[in-house]
């Protein structure tokens, strides 16, 4: 796609493109969709370019739309990432909780996408030396992947083993 023609670097530029286009438009139903889809890649572009102000900004945004007003654990998954990987960790605590309490309210349904969110709050508790919430999370996450028919949408073939890793090396376990 034209999207990858210049590799990770050229991402957050190609996403701001899009919100040049995207931006001046009105929410409604007709741009509903596009708007989510829109801020989301805006999130995970920034995060793999490693823009986190960008991410940050995405997912306030995100988390925002009228959509998520009632159950918020979609878009609090993708600021969860962005927390850890800020080092908010009392951030991601504090929106974990509301993440829980949304997804709770939602019928606790499996989603593979949420997953990293989930993963990284995990992480959060390991690196605040709270291994029962850790492990909590943890099986939060194999709950959200439970029933995943294809590995790729398991987390462990990306942000997993990165996170697992840093805390790891976190952990003195190298």
């Amino acid at each position: 796609s034209r999207g990858n023609a210049g590799g990770v670097a050229s991402g957050p530029a190609t996403v701001r493109a899009r919100g040049v286009l995207m931006d001046p438009l009105p929410l409604s139903a007709a741009t509903a969709y596009p708007f989510n889809d829109y801020l989301l890649m805006g999130c995970e572009v920034s995060l793999a370019a490693g823009e986190l102000a960008g991410a940050r900004e995405y997912a306030e945004r995100l988390a925002a739309l009228p959509c998520y007003h009632d159950y918020a654990h979609p878009a609090l998954a993708r600021r969860l990432q962005v927390d850890l990987l800020s080092g908010d960790l009392t951030g991601a605590v504090r929106r974990g909780n509301g993440f829980l309490d949304s997804w709770e309210r939602a019928g606790r349904h499996r989603a593979p996408t949420l997953a990293v969110g989930t993963c990284s709050l995990a992480v959060v508790h390991g690196l605040l030396g709270d291994d029962s919430e850790l492990e909590a999370w943890r099986a939060v996450t194999e709950h959200l992947l439970a029933d995943t028919t294809t590995p790729s949408d398991r987390p462990g073939v990306g942000w997993a083993p990165t996170l697992d890793a840093w805390l790891l090396l976190h952990r003195h376990r190298p």
